[in-house]
């Protein structure tokens, strides 16, 4: 019966350390990470969404180009 009495103080002492250790002491608290985490997405989102309009006025700048060198090569063979 003792050992079961120590036993169970030990895993009540190890539960309450464990609880200190990731709940009462613990240094990122999943709010504060959810909330970072948000900032973060957002903030790459805005990135990826300037980087897209970018990629599109250089696909339709060079689209121009392209057409404006087979215009000048048509013109070169009259």
């Amino acid at each position: 019966m003792s050992s079961q009495l120590s036993c169970s103080r030990g895993l009540r002492g190890h539960q309450k350390l464990m609880s200190m250790a990731f709940s009462d002491m613990n240094p990122f608290p999943m709010r504060v990470l959810s909330v970072r985490r948000a900032l973060h997405v957002e903030a790459l989102r805005a990135e990826l969404s300037e980087l897209q309009r970018m990629q599109r006025e250089y696909a339709a700048e060079s689209a121009g180009h392209a057409h404006s060198d087979l215009d000048t090569d048509n013109e070169d063979d009259a």
